[in-house]
């Protein structure tokens, strides 16, 4: 996943920039801090390259949200804004208790209702409505210590109460988007304990200047798409390497989770505004531009999608994973990024990078990749016959390959003295590695050749009549500077399927054996270490849900 946000930090091209508007509805935890969460929100957005926010805030002390909706019902101002003003993005966020409180709970079912009623004013100014997902504070609560005993109890109980507020306010036109700060604190508290110390103030409840720092990043990436990874602003007055921590730690977050797209009644889970479908748009048209302004669109598929033409991502993310299958005639992505880890792709022509980390590339015929191809695992299935004389994949780019090359051929083994080249690297920087296993429906020889800014790998047939052909070839070879893998290999004959490649493999094969490492078993520490995590969540769960079935036995306090 790092590599992944390595690379989205090379974007650099903008396009259609625009002033992004966003009201927050709050309370002290809105306005706490200096600068505020819209003040930090709005630096935020323009250190996005220029992408500036307007953002406003009406937010009292100790507010819930079922007292921002009683007041709006009688009162026009400040809530009139919301339907006589555009908006972007209307953030709602309740007061810091009451989400996790038990449900039909007074105050809790307060807000739920204020929830549904201040979405449908948002909706009449064509917003997203955004909850603030809070956190649990430092050491619990105090007032209600039966409910709130510790941080992880708390945290889980408030993030699960706002995931009600968004169940009942969704509608089938309306989606509702969720701000996991939350999640976000918990995940600092893991990476660095310092630091989650420091996102509060001495009352261990409202935000330090760190804590509205972090929750500004998670609030401008889990609604917009860009990771907190490409910020240079932090405010005056916080540590650097705090703010750093800060900015991995969300943005590794949300690149994790953002894929997570399980259907609920409010959209995915956690739901990002940014994150579609390309099936939900595809279908349409055969000509698909998708260009990303202040909000860069992460595109997932995980189904069948219609054949497409043309295929343009501009500052978008596209995403193959188990089950997606993609076939595409032009595919240009030079601003954006193509994620493979699953399902099939097809493409006559691709312009941009390329990482796959599993799944099928298919090639049918001739293909060009204008851009780096890293692959770090799956499968590329080449389909040749005897007519082809060029490579399957020719890479015009940086490649590192670490892949089983499946072959797919009609060519018979008595078809003597044909050979054809599957993969042509033109990289004038020798910097790749290759470790290639190839994996043959009929019994091929192959070499790769460096001639020095070229790096092919030919496939040759063997004929019983010409079995020295290949041997003799093997002198001519020199080794290549970009790996180890010159010589020339056997022909395998290898008929394994995909499960069988974590393991080294010796085995005969009908014109010589293969003796090649994929990977490594994992060892008896990988297991000890795995099984003792698997306790660990098993038992943090369980008492979890031991907690959530704990009800004070008085009154539940609210206290700012």
């Amino acid at each position: 996943m790092r590599y992944l946000l390595m690379i989205m930090l090379l974007f650099g091209a903008r396009s259609n920039a625009k002033d992004v508007r966003a009201l927050f509805i709050g309370n002290s935890y809105t306005f706490y801090s200096n600068p505020n969460l819209p003040e930090t929100f709005a630096q935020i957005m323009t250190d996005f390259s220029s992408y500036s926010a307007v953002t406003e805030m009406h937010a009292l002390g100790g507010y819930t949200l079922g007292g921002h909706a009683a007041d709006a019902q009688k009162e026009s101002e400040p809530y009139g804004k919301l339907t006589q003003q555009a908006w972007d993005f209307v953030i709602l966020q309740d007061q810091s208790q009451v989400p996790g409180f038990p449900e039909g709970q007074q105050d809790k079912q307060a807000s739920l209702n204020g929830s549904v009623y201040l979405a449908d004013l948002a909706d009449k100014a064509g917003a997203q409505v955004a909850l603030l997902v809070t956190w649990g504070r430092l050491n619990g609560d105090a007032t209600n210590p039966l409910l709130y005993p510790d941080f992880e109890t708390m945290n889980t109980l408030i993030n699960t109460g706002y995931t009600s507020y968004a169940s009942a306010a969704a509608t089938p036109e309306r989606r509702i988007a969720l701000i996991p700060a939350g999640a976000t604190f918990q995940a600092i508290k893991e990476v660095s304990p310092n630091t989650f110390a420091a996102l509060y103030t001495e009352d261990g409840s409202h935000p330090s200047q760190l804590g509205t720092y972090a929750t500004g990043c998670i609030a401008a990436s889990a609604l917009t798409g860009r990771l907190p990874t490409e910020l240079n602003w932090f405010p005056d007055g916080i540590d650097a390497d705090k703010a750093e921590i800060i900015r991995e730690t969300v943005s590794e977050l949300v690149s994790s989770t953002v894929w997570t797209y399980k259907d609920t009644p409010y959209g995915a889970r956690p739901y990002f505004p940014f994150v579609a479908r390309l099936s939900e748009i595809s279908g349409k048209s055969s000509v698909i531009d998708i260009i990303g302004s202040a909000v860069r669109p992460w595109l997932l598929v995980d189904n069948a999608v219609p054949p497409i033409n043309e295929l343009t991502l501009s500052d978008a993310v596209l995403r193959l994973t188990d089950g997606g299958v993609l076939d595409v005639g032009s595919f240009e992505g030079a601003d954006g990024f193509l994620l493979m880890d699953g399902g099939t792709l097809r493409f006559a022509e691709h312009t941009g990078d390329l990482y796959q980390t599993g799944g099928t590339l298919e090639l049918m015929g001739e293909y060009t990749l204008s851009g780096n191809y890293r692959n770090e695992g799956g499968f590329i299935t080449v389909f040749i016959d005897s007519s082809a004389s060029a490579g399957g994949l020719y890479i015009e780019g940086a490649a590192y390959l670490d892949v089983i090359l499946k072959v797919e051929s009609t060519v018979q083994p008595q078809d003597a003295d044909w050979s054809a080249t599957v993969i042509t690297v033109n990289d004038p920087d020798p910097a790749a590695e290759y470790e290639i296993l190839l994996n043959a429906s009929s019994a091929f020889d192959w070499r790769l050749v460096d001639n020095g800014d070229q790096h092919r790998i030919e496939l040759f047939v063997r004929s019983a009549s010409d079995a020295d052909v290949i041997p003799e070839l093997e002198n001519d070879i020199a080794i290549p500077t970009i790996g180890d893998v010159g010589e020339l290999k056997g022909g395998l004959g290898d008929t394994r399927t995909a499960h069988d490649i974590g393991v080294t493999y010796n085995g005969p094969s009908s014109s010589g054996g293969c003796d090649t490492t994929r990977r490594q078993k994992p060892s008896t520490t990988y297991w000890l270490i795995y099984l003792t995590w698997l306790a660990v969540v098993f038992y943090s769960r369980r008492w979890g849900t031991l907690r959530n079935e704990i009800r004070p036995t008085t009154r539940l306090n609210c206290t700012d």
